[in-house]
């Protein structure tokens, strides 16, 4: 009897130690389902975030299977609309003949292609262009058919990669395996055999989405939670850098900085806008040096502040648009030739007729000196030569001037009073003044109004507002021309109360050739030019130009000129009083 009770006993600890061995092995599994399960949100949370379009096909390719946050947002119809609904492709594809043309290029290029572009219906009735990369020959995924990456390039070419998974399904086996560790012990080596299988479940679908996130047609890097060190290097970030994630994986931020960023001015640049940015940008685009020494331009998209992963201090996802920069220079390039072609044809058109016209007048009044001996008559004639002589001088001068300024040479400065200057302009221009009947006042203010200047350039400034005032003001009107001191600056304004200048032609006066009445520009003899010389010299001495005018009422032109703008010493000037010319 005691034997048997001793036998009992021994098969009861034997039992307990089961048991606890048992529960033993549970708590082993559920660390470990844990761990994994931390690892799967890791990776579905990226997926749930990353801005680019992700779509996949279930293994008989009848049905859409995965349509994530990011397909949602570009065409506006939801997961519920699409996935496993046999109408889906007649939502985003409606028109039959573009859905079949799809259908056979689908067929023609296989499950391996990249930036291939169509357009996608969205719910609202608008039109989105998308580029999609298809990469399931090269690395298929257990479970799908055929499975793509999209970027909306509607806007920029590039949008948020985000890729939805499993998502519902995985929740659903979390919660069903997370209420069946409620259950009685009698229960528990059917539950450490679901567990196990769970894990295994878990793993693969965290090596297949590790897959998606390595092998996906977009850049991703990602930082520590210390933000010292790389964390995540994919494949593409390889492809476009020449950097393999066995060169950049573990090192120091600081010593990436150094490979990817040499100019060390260009990243302080860039690290000052990051931190005014911080980890939530789109489409910023930056240069990035590659392992052979080429330049590549990346647009970057970061959302870090909205969705953080944990273990990673930020993270981001970023396209290569060197391509698309290259071609934006080009198209900038053509579009200054043509407009460069557009000015010479102008040019060429505006010159034939100005130079034609006073030509003309000329060859008419030598016809008429030859045929006549009245002196009052040849007297006139040959003052009309004169006048004629003086517009082609004008227009060759203008013209060589614009050139000269082109060439950007180097302004003769000195000290000078630009109230001196003024006033002597509007003594030399008093013929001008008196055909035209005006009354010109001028005004200086302050004490002294000298500057270091270019005197002949500022010379041919003054001259060009003031015969510009004379010619655009009826007879008998009024002009005023000041110069006043104002803080580190001269102002010289000219002002009259003639025709004015429409709000429409304000934004081009100062175009080379530009005139926006051509019957009232001819009857003034200019080719469009003065304006445009005007501007150029405010420019040299680095100053500022700018026009108020009222069509009817007049027009003011004010120009802020720096006391030293080329760093001369400036000498003090003559004391200015006021005058007046007739």
């Amino acid at each position: 009897m005691s034997d048997q009770s001793h036998k009992t006993r021994d098969e009861l600890l034997a039992e307990i130690a089961r048991l606890r061995q048992r529960i033993a092995e549970l708590e082993a599994a559920q660390a470990m389902r844990a761990a994994a399960e931390v690892g799967e949100d890791r990776l579905r949370q990226v997926i749930q975030s990353m801005p680019v379009m992700m779509l996949a096909f279930d293994e008989g390719l009848d049905h859409i299977t995965v349509w994530n946050h990011e397909c949602e947002r570009v065409t506006g119809f939801s997961a519920e609309e699409i996935v496993g609904k046999p109408e889906s492709l007649r939502l985003i594809y409606p028109d039959p003949a573009y859905r079949a043309y799809l259908r056979d290029e689908w067929q023609r290029r296989g499950d391996n292609y990249r930036n291939f572009e169509w357009e996608v219906a969205c719910k609202d009735g608008s039109t989105r262009i998308v580029s999609w990369s298809n990469i399931s020959q090269l690395f298929p995924i257990p479970g799908w058919g055929t499975w793509a990456i999209g970027v909306d390039v509607t806007a920029r070419r590039q949008a948020e990669a985000a890729l939805q998974a499993a998502h519902d399904e995985l929740e659903q086996r979390v919660r069903e395996r997370t209420a069946e560790l409620a259950e009685a012990n009698a229960r528990l080596l059917m539950e450490i055999q679901e567990r196990r299988q769970a894990e295994e479940a878990l793993r693969q679908s965290e090596e297949r989405l590790r897959q998606v996130l390595e092998n996906m047609p977009v850049m991703l890097i990602a930082y520590d939670e210390h933000a010292d060190t790389i964390r995540v290097w994919n494949r593409e970030c390889e492809r476009v850098t020449g950097y393999s994630a066995a060169e950049i994986v573990g090192r120091s931020a600081r010593e990436i900085n150094r490979l990817l960023y040499p100019d060390s001015a260009y990243l302080s640049r860039l690290w000052r806008e990051m931190v005014a940015r911080g980890d939530d940008y789109r489409d910023w685009e930056w240069e990035w040096v590659c392992k052979d020494g080429s330049r590549k331009t990346i647009a970057w998209s970061n959302i870090s502040d909205r969705f953080p992963i944990p273990g990673w201090a930020t993270w981001a996802i970023g396209v290569d648009v060197t391509e698309r920069q290259k071609s934006k220079e080009r198209a900038i390039a053509l579009g200054v030739e043509q407009a460069r072609r557009e000015m010479l044809e102008r040019f060429i058109s505006d010159a034939s007729h100005d130079l034609k016209t006073p030509l003309t007048t000329m060859r008419l009044s030598l016809s008429v000196m030859r045929k006549t001996l009245d002196e009052d008559v040849r007297a006139r004639h040959l003052t009309i030569l004169g006048m004629q002589v003086t517009h082609l001088e004008r227009t060759v001068e203008d013209l060589l001037n614009v050139v000269r300024l082109d060439q950007k040479e180097e302004l003769v400065r000195s000290p000078l009073d630009l109230a001196a200057l003024a006033r002597s302009v509007i003594a030399e221009q008093s013929l001008l003044i008196e055909q035209k009947n005006h009354h010109v006042t001028f005004q200086a203010e302050g004490d002294p109004l000298t500057l270091v200047g270019d005197e002949m350039e500022l010379h041919r400034l003054i001259t060009n507002l003031l015969t510009n005032a004379c010619n655009y003001t009826p007879p008998g009107g009024q002009i005023l021309v000041r110069v006043a001191r104002q803080d580190a600056s001269i102002l010289l304004e000219v002002q009259d109360n003639g025709i004015g200048i429409s709000e429409a032609e304000l934004p081009h006066i100062f175009k080379r050739f530009y005139r926006a009445d051509r019957a009232r520009s001819t009857n003034t003899g200019g080719m469009g030019l003065g304006l445009p010389i005007v501007q150029k010299i405010v420019e040299a001495h680095h100053g500022i130009i700018e026009v108020d005018s009222v069509p009817g009422r007049g027009s003011v032109f004010r120009i802020f000129l720096p006391l030293d703008a080329g760093g001369a010493e400036v000498a003090a000037g003559d004391p200015n009083g006021n005058s007046e010319h007739s």
